[in-house]
């Protein structure tokens, strides 16, 4: 926990959380998009997801996922719920870094 906050926020929040860990459990991935979503939710870095990509058994997805392709992911028009939150996640995570 980063901060320390009332009882109503923390149900709030443990909700928030229980509804993400679903989203990602239960995830379909029945295309290259999906799969990239799914790994950016698991490891909430482009490059993980390129690093899971030539581990992939399947290496029709590690030819077609570079950088460049998980850019275009992460800054496409939300296609479900778990793609909105990410995209949220990933716009917060690049105003921080910025000066």
């Amino acid at each position: 926990m980063k901060k320390f906050m009332k009882y109503n926020d923390a149900k709030e929040e443990m909700n928030r959380i229980k509804n993400y860990i679903y989203l990602v459990e239960n995830y379909k991935v029945d295309n290259v998009f999906n799969w990239i979503v799914k790994q950016y939710a698991l490891t909430n870095s482009i490059a993980g997801v390129v690093r899971s990509a030539r581990n992939e058994e399947d290496h029709k997805i590690f030819e077609v996922v570079d950088r460049e392709k998980v850019l275009s992911v992460l800054n496409s028009p939300a296609k479900d719920e778990l793609h909105k939150i990410i995209i949220q996640g990933y716009k917060a995570k690049i105003r921080r870094k910025k000066p």
